[in-house]
């Protein structure tokens, strides 16, 4: 009972509904064009993409993935069903074919054939994605083999669900359509069933995927998030307070998880708080590990937004510093730089490299920016930090 599946199943009720009257007052009262064969044709469209959604059930299933899809043209756009119809057509017209030569014994037993395999042609399909793998004996006969006994599970339960869809048509109309959601959902129900019994034979039908690996990630991806946001709780309700140290040791944990792999998560959410202190505080510990992976755009990125909530914002590294600048390439970035160089030399005005940033700060002002205003201010803090050190 996930929100994506019921989603599923509302949606295409109401539509069904919707083209069912459409239909019927169009085949009642008209007297032009028989527009009960468009709705007709619709629903039969509906059919598709319903049990194509009920197909990526099925593959998602099979990989261990706890939650439904969600219905998207991606999921639904895969043609599988369209494989699926083919497979019938084919078999069912040799059958037809070998009725017409008198041949009824075979053609009852590719009948057969087609009805008792359909479910492992589902599965296959979903996993496979291959034509000559849904109508191929051997490999169907082969699922049934690997997953044993519960294939005949499989098989009545599908019988089951199909039998009580007729047996509602045969009631009525009315009958037909108040059952249609509860026949839908026992649908999915099913589909869920067959991945769930590929999942558990996974290693047999799918060899060359490690499943292992994925299944990992997602029991990794639950915990450390469920762990993330109870640690963002109580880091944002410490910022409220005002204890925004507390706020940073909470924090400093998760965001510097397996080598700062979670920055971009976390960042995500603390750069939004009120208080943009700890968001900075871990961006200036960020910083190094972007330059030393050679990605000085994104560490640039990170201090123009940190200039933007905190004028003061420094980097405290000289070499760090330098390597900055040196990657500097657009406007943006000399504006960023320009102001990094000028906060260094403000917040250590008796390092030996003061001046030099000074100089660099208004020759990238003069030849990049071309904002004399800016550099003749640089200019004068130069002056005078060179008149007090001598």
């Amino acid at each position: 009972m996930h929100l994506e599946s019921l989603g599923v199943i509302i949606l295409v009720t109401l539509i069904f509904y919707a083209l069912t009257f459409v239909s019927l007052v169009s085949y009642t009262i008209s007297e032009g064009m028989p527009l009960y064969l468009l709705g007709i044709i619709t629903i039969f469209g509906l059919i598709v993409m319903f049990i194509e959604y009920g197909l990526e059930i099925i593959e998602e299933s099979a990989q261990g993935i706890p939650h439904p899809p969600a219905l998207s043209m991606q999921c639904i756009d895969k043609g599988r069903v369209g494989r699926q119809i083919v497979m019938c057509l084919l078999f069912g017209g040799l059958a037809a074919r070998l009725f017409v030569a008198n041949l009824d014994y075979i053609a009852v037993l590719i009948l057969c054939f087609i009805l008792l395999l359909f479910p492992a042609s589902l599965v296959v399909n979903s996993l496979y994605e291959n034509f000559l793998e849904i109508i191929n004996p051997i490999t169907l006969i082969g699922f049934t083999v690997i997953v044993g006994k519960i294939y005949v599970v499989a098989v009545i339960a599908l019988a089951t669900i199909l039998a009580v869809f007729y047996a509602m048509y045969s009631v009525g109309l009315g009958s037909f359509l108040m059952f249609l959601p509860f026949g839908l959902y026992g649908l999915l129900v099913y589909f869920r069933f067959l991945g769930l019994v590929a999942h558990r034979h996974r290693e047999s039908l799918l060899p060359e995927r490690e499943f292992g690996e994925r299944d990992r990630q997602i029991d990794q991806f639950y915990a450390d998030n469920a762990k993330l946001h109870e640690v963002l709780e109580h880091a944002y309700w410490s910022i409220k307070e005002k204890r925004v140290d507390t706020a940073i040791e909470l924090i400093a944990p998760v965001i510097k998880l397996a080598d700062w792999a979670r920055f971009e998560t976390v960042f995500g959410y603390i750069s939004e708080w009120s208080n943009k202190k700890p968001a900075i505080h871990f961006c200036k510990l960020y910083i190094p590990f972007l330059m030393a992976g050679q990605n000085a755009m994104r560490a640039l990125s990170l201090c123009a937004w940190c200039l933007k909530h905190e004028a003061g914002f420094g980097i405290d590294d000289p070499e760090l510093l330098e390597q900055l600048v040196a990657a500097g390439a657009s406007k943006q970035q000399y504006i960023v730089l320009v102001k990094l160089l000028d906060n260094f030399v403000q917040q250590n005005p008796a390092h030996d490299s003061a001046p030099r940033y000074l100089s660099l700060a208004a020759d990238i002002c003069q030849d990049k920016l071309h904002h004399q205003q800016k550099f003749n201010e640089l200019t004068q803090k130069l002056e005078i930090l060179q008149r007090v050190d001598s």
